[in-house]
């Protein structure tokens, strides 16, 4: 437990799954910079979070769009009857209208968008969390 950061108190304490990983992946990329590079590119994908407003405003569609890695895809299942079926809720579009409406900064005034999550790239061992 030591090598992988935990100490005596935290091998009486119940870990998940997730957690395991990222212990365990975080104490193997700290050992090796061959299996830091080996875990990234294994594990790693890309996913971009974004707004864009629903209509062009002045000729010209809004957006904001954020890029992170992941080594887990975090995925709701609430509701859902399958994987499948979670996986596309995810990457489902909420609509920003009414009295959530999005404020454009470059606009300057409150519009109505799309908020979502876009996968740019999945890793080539994709690791799901179900939450």
């Amino acid at each position: 437990t030591a090598a992988c950061g935990f100490t005596g108190r935290d091998a009486m304490e119940q870990h998940d799954v997730q957690e395991l990983c990222r212990v365990l992946f975080d104490a193997l990329e700290r050992s090796s910079t061959m299996l830091a590079d080996t875990i990234k590119s294994l594990f790693a994908g890309q996913v971009t979070h974004y707004i864009r407003s629903c209509e062009a405003h002045n000729g010209k569609v809004h957006e904001s769009r954020r890029s992170e890695a992941f080594l887990d895809l975090q995925v709701p299942i609430q509701g859902c009857k399958s994987l499948d079926e979670a996986l596309r809720k995810l990457v489902e579009p909420e609509v920003m209208d009414g009295d959530n409406q999005w404020h454009c900064e470059d606009f300057g005034a409150k519009v109505d968008a799309l908020k979502g999550l876009a996968v740019e790239c999945l890793p080539k061992i994709l690791c799901v969390q179900l939450l």
